[in-house]
């Protein structure tokens, strides 16, 4: 699809942005070519940005893409939801937060979101909570199917909401995935200073503390004070976008 986008711009004489998220070895012609024939390319890592080079790309910068959230266009959570999350936090030594957009496999056949190992986990660690956030309600219905009873100690909650809400209220952000991107949810926390756990799949920002597996957490949870673990200030990309793009306007 970005192929054939940037195909469609060029044929029509139209300057394009890129944003390549996740790491990229760039061995997929597609890929190549909407890197080679997008005006600009941004890419989110060195891992990416190195390999982009090899194969010889120049119009190729290295950025990110968070934007912090506008406080007033955050829509809140309804108050039965917001009671339950209260009341929830305050039964445990810890309230952690993880969610997934969807229940979806990876190549191999793992979830990506890896829902059923943080339900596993937390049923064994029942001083410790986890708010689930299931907007789409997938992960609900796969538990239902499946027959997978949800411990006292997980709160799931499927419907539409904003996760920043749940962010805000919690101790800490799991973000347990077998494969991943330029976490919008990681940003999120650490520009809340909310520590982050997060697998070790990905380029993860300065300040997350990364995991191979879901079963380590237990010794990282006891040997980390998540209210003190230090918290490196996240940046706020937005005038460094901007910048790009007004390059490109003032090019033509």
């Amino acid at each position: 699809m970005r192929k054939q986008l940037v195909r469609l711009l060029k044929f029509f004489g139209k300057k394009s942005i890129t944003t390549f998220h996740g790491q990229y070895d760039f061995e997929d012609k597609r890929d190549i070519y909407a890197l080679l024939h997008s005006t600009k390319s941004i890419v989110l890592n060195l891992f990416s940005i190195n390999n982009a080079k090899k194969v010889g790309i120049t119009n190729v910068v290295l950025g990110g893409a968070f934007i912090p959230p506008s406080e007033n266009k955050i829509k809140p959570l309804r108050q039965q939801v917001m009671n339950q999350v209260t009341n929830f936090s305050s039964n445990y030594e810890l309230t952690f937060c993880t969610n997934a957009s969807s229940y979806v496999l990876d190549e191999f056949g793992k979830e990506i979101y890896m829902g059923t190992e943080l339900l596993r986990f937390f049923r064994n660690h029942p001083q410790w909570g986890l708010i689930f956030s299931d907007s789409s309600a997938t992960y609900k219905d796969y538990f239902n199917e499946k027959g997978v009873d949800i411990p006292d100690n997980v709160l799931l909650i499927s419907e539409k909401h904003e996760f920043v809400n749940i962010i805000k209220y919690s101790d800490a952000f799991i973000r347990a995935t077998t494969m991943d991107g330029d976490s919008l949810s990681v940003k999120e926390s650490l520009y809340y200073k909310v520590p982050v756990f997060a697998t070790n799949v990905v380029d993860r920002p300065a300040g997350t503390i990364v995991f191979e597996n879901v079963e380590e957490l237990a010794d990282i949870f006891k040997n980390i004070n998540c209210y003190n673990s230090p918290i490196n200030e996240i940046k706020d990309n937005y005038d460094a976008i901007k910048d790009i793009y007004i390059s490109l306007f003032n090019s033509y």
